[in-house]
């Protein structure tokens, strides 16, 4: 009996050795990009943000403030976009 319901039972999380190669690519490009190197612009933004943010756990950071730092996030070569999720993911670890 046990055979039966063995046979019929479905997978529904694939072993790592079955996954097709492009995911596999994109886990190891996942893992390389989640670390960031002390030069890296986007660090330094988020430091520069944290110095900036005011209020300790509320971490509220004034429109004039945050003007001044999306200027320094685009002479870094960040766009708008990126350093709003920065400062954004700063706020949100305050």
């Amino acid at each position: 009996m046990s055979n039966e319901v063995s046979a019929t039972t479905l997978r529904l999380i694939r072993s790592a050795q079955d996954a097709p190669p492009s995911a596999t690519a994109v886990a190891r490009e996942n893992m390389a990009a989640a670390s960031l190197e002390m030069m890296d612009a986007r660090w330094i933004f988020a430091v520069q943000v944290s110095e900036a943010l005011e209020g300790g756990k509320a971490a509220l950071l004034r429109p004039d403030r945050r003007e001044r730092l999306l200027r320094i996030a685009n002479r870094l070569g960040l766009r708008h976009f990126d350093a709003s999720l920065v400062i954004a993911m700063v706020q949100d670890g305050a």
